[in-house]
Order: structure tokens, then C-alpha cells, then sequence
């Protein structure tokens, strides 16, 4: 499977009903100012090494920092949870198991997670991956999720409102080297 790439910074929103807009395209004018802000953020957290993480069972790699701290693999064997200061990095196989299957889709599971967010930061959508960034329970949240042939892999970044401009560059960075195979 081909390798996705989506750059947070100079993000294309697709016009998607369920996040709001029409369906068209435009530019979201607050990416413009993440990425002002972010250039001056990004020496604060120095990303010079990462670390790869792949899960063998449903076939998704996501890279790291090595400053982020491994917690295991989860007890269901989905997934794992990286942790620094105050930082969450998540990657994992979601909702497929949990969700109704008949009504189970990429496109709903976007509508969710766009219902979730307080403030819509990002958000862009298409047929094999959507990504969302937001404010959600007091925490900036950056989520990338990618179709694949185990259901949905997913990659969910948060940190605390202070970390906001941070966790830009960081997302850009994590979401960059996610990949299903």
C-alpha cells in the first residue's frame, strides 16, 4: 500500500459536510497561522531521532522521538501509547471492533471525531485517510487515521493547551512516517 503523507502545516481542508463547509475546496486560515507559529516552536522540542514502532498484528509503522517514553503494547496487542512531557502519542487499530459493522465506515468514524472536537483546527478527508486536529476536554488533539485491510489504524497526538503551537510541528512530524502496510 502506497505510502500516505499528509502535511499539517500547509493542509488543503476538502470540503466535508459533517465538519461543516460545502463541498468544496479551500484553504483553513488558521493553518496558515500554525504554521507561522510553529517555526518558532519548533527548537523548543529538538526531534533529531526517532524511534520506529510497528505493530506485526494489523500492519501499521508509526515513527517517534526518542524522547517520548514507550508504554507496552496494550493488553489487546492493538496498539501502544508513547508518553513526554505532558505529550500522548497513541497509535493503534480503532473502532472496527467496537463499532456497529453495518454502519461502520471511514467516513462516519470522521464525522465522529469532528463531533468530538470543541474547535476544528484542521481537518481534511478522502477515501483512504482523514485527518483532525482540535480542542477537545481541554487538550489540543491532532488524529490522522488510515483505511487498511485490518479495518482503521490510527494515530492520535494530545497535549495540553499550553502545548498547542508544539504539537504542530510534532504531528506533522509522527503523521509524516505513519503507514499501514
Amino acid at each position: 500500500m502506497r505510502r500516505l503523507t499528509i502535511g499539517f502545516l500547509s493542509l488543503v481542508v476538502l470540503g466535508f459536510s459533517a465538519c461543516g463547509g460545502a463541498a468544496s475546496t479551500s484553504t483553513d486560515a488558521r493553518s496558515a497561522n500554525t504554521e507561522e507559529n510553529a517555526g518558532s516552536e519548533a527548537g523548543r522540542m529538538s526531534m533529531p531521532e526517532t524511534k520506529q514502532y510497528c505493530n506485526e498484528n494489523y500492519g501499521f509503522c508509526i515513527n517517534y522521538p526518542i524522547e517520548f517514553e514507550a508504554q507496552g503494547e496494550s493488553a489487546s496487542q492493538d496498539g501502544q501509547e508513547f508518553l513526554y512531557n505532558g505529550m500522548s502519542i497513541i497509535a493503534a487499530k480503532d473502532r472496527s471492533e467496537e463499532a456497529d459493522p453495518e454502519n461502520f465506515s471511514l467516513e462516519n468514524a470522521y464525522k465522529a471525531d469532528c463531533e468530538e472536537m470543541t474547535e476544528i483546527l484542521q481537518k481534511s478527508f478522502n477515501n483512504t485517510d482523514y485527518t483532525v486536529a482540535g480542542i477537545s476536554k481541554e487538550q489540543v488533539v491532532y488524529k490522522k487515521v488510515i483505511r487498511s485491510s485490518n479495518g482503521l489504524a490510527v494515530c492520535e497526538i494530545t497535549a495540553p493547551l499550553a502545548q498547542k503551537e508544539s504539537i504542530a510541528s510534532l504531528a506533522n512530524t509522527v503523521f509524516a512516517s505513519f503507514q499501514v502496510k
